[in-house]
């Protein structure tokens, strides 16, 4: 009766996963991080596994599973969610977490070796045995053997077979990508699916190209297409640009402007009001002329 109750203690313990504290958001505002379009009441996660290379589930049931990954940076929406972590060799890690606007909520877990699994006093050894083998079984002979080998001597090895603790998830189709920017908080969208903030690694992409959309507020939209290669992380890293400061207006630059030169009007006078008759002059030398010629005569 008591090995009985050990052997129930035991499966309980292996089992259910190991029960984790809510993890609340920070006081910190990370709103520099988080004002892109449609993100204004965004939080974001940061999730770092130890060891690496574990699977990080985000709302389990209701999202995709990111594997092979040390750490994972999502934005999401205010509320409560729930993760897990796992990884070949440990203890599964369940928890939850706050999401709160414009903040940034940290997590960090520190996963557990899953202990052997033991049968009260017995331990479970992954050996099989070989039978001697006394008889051997009746065939039928072709006429064109005339000898027959001699295998009646008895098979006394045993064959010992390796303890398994995990299976390599195969990575010949899907690679990774890893993202830096200068800079950092860029918000990083995938063939127009958000995905992250910078610095960050987005697992599970196929091998092909994508389009990949960095935001960020004050700087210039940077948009490029990167190509991921089955099995491998491509390394992601740029600078953005801030945007353009408009120039002012020329003309409120301008503090005075030119005066024009005074000009004859079409009335004939100048600025100064004087009206001014064309061929005036000639008419005046022609009548000294004349005046002239009278007193000449009259003398």
């Amino acid at each position: 009766m008591r090995n009985i109750l050990l052997m129930v203690l035991c499966f309980l313990v292996i089992a259910s996963p190991v029960a984790a504290a809510s993890f609340p958001c920070s006081t910190d505002s990370s709103a520099g991080m988080l004002t892109c379009s449609g993100c204004e009441n965004m939080g974001v996660i940061l999730i770092k596994s130890v060891p690496t290379g574990a699977s990080i589930t985000i709302n389990p049931g209701q999202s995709t599973t990111f594997t092979d990954t040390s750490q994972l940076s999502l934005g999401q929406d205010p509320g409560t969610h729930t993760f897990t972590v796992s990884l070949s060799g440990y203890t599964d890690y369940s928890g939850q977490y706050e999401i709160c606007s414009q903040k940034m909520t940290y997590a960090t877990v520190q996963l557990t070796q899953a202990p052997p699994v033991t049968f009260g006093k017995i331990r479970a050894i992954n050996t099989i045995a070989l039978q001697k083998v006394t008889t051997l079984p009746t065939t039928t002979i072709p006429a064109a053997i005339t000898t027959i080998p001699d295998t009646t001597s008895p098979v006394t090895e045993q064959a010992t077979l390796p303890i398994v603790t995990g299976t390599a998830v195969p990575q010949t189709i899907l690679g990774s990508l890893s993202i830096t920017t200068t800079p950092a908080g860029a918000f990083i969208f995938i063939d127009g699916v958000q995905r992250g903030v910078s610095p960050a690694t987005i697992p599970g992409l196929s091998a092909e190209t994508h389009t990949v959309l960095l935001k960020l507020d004050g700087y210039q939209d940077l948009s490029a297409p990167v190509t991921i290669a089955a099995g491998q992380t491509h390394n992601y890293a740029t600078g953005m640009v801030k945007n353009a400061v408009l120039p002012a207006k020329q003309a409120d630059m301008e503090s005075t402007t030119a005066l024009p030169t005074p000009a004859v009007n079409e009335s004939g006078k100048n600025s100064t009001g004087k009206t001014i008759t064309p061929g005036f002059e000639v008419a005046a030398a022609l009548m000294a002329i004349a005046a002239i010629l009278v007193m000449r005569k009259r003398s």
